[in-house]
């Protein structure tokens, strides 16, 4: 699953997502907060590690990389617990997936001019003119 993000409901629904670029990897996150303020849990299987993510409780654990317990949602990834921030940040700096996707080269003679259309009031000039 190279860039790629299957994100599973409680429900049984499944939402196939690109995850390549930093922008994919925040629509993303976008859609994980959305999914599970609204479904309960939800899971995610990003570059082969297993994200669980869940609406915090009344005793959160504390965030593994800033410390603070999560206020809405809970991040898990096997035993370490993150915020939404620190999870993002966890997997935009440790994901070897996260790149800049090419543009498309322009190719010689695909690009056509189009005809120069001048006003009837021009071609009426030009041709008192001899042109």
């Amino acid at each position: 699953m190279r860039g790629l993000a299957r994100i599973s409901l409680d429900g049984g629904g499944t939402l196939v997502m690109d995850a390549d670029t930093p922008y994919e990897w925040e629509l993303l996150f976008d859609h994980l907060d959305r999914y599970a303020n609204l479904h309960g849990n939800v899971s995610v299987q990003l570059n082969r590690h297993g994200w669980s993510v869940r609406i915090s409780t009344s005793q959160p654990p504390n965030c593994n990389a800033c410390g603070h317990p999560p206020r809405a949602l809970i991040y898990a990834l096997g035993r370490r617990v993150f915020c939404p921030r620190c999870a993002r940040a966890y997997c935009l700096t440790n994901s070897t997936q996260v790149r800049p996707r090419k543009l498309p080269q322009r190719k010689e003679g695909v690009w056509r001019e189009q005809p120069v259309v001048r006003p009837e009031s021009s071609v009426r000039a030009a041709k008192r003119k001899g042109g």
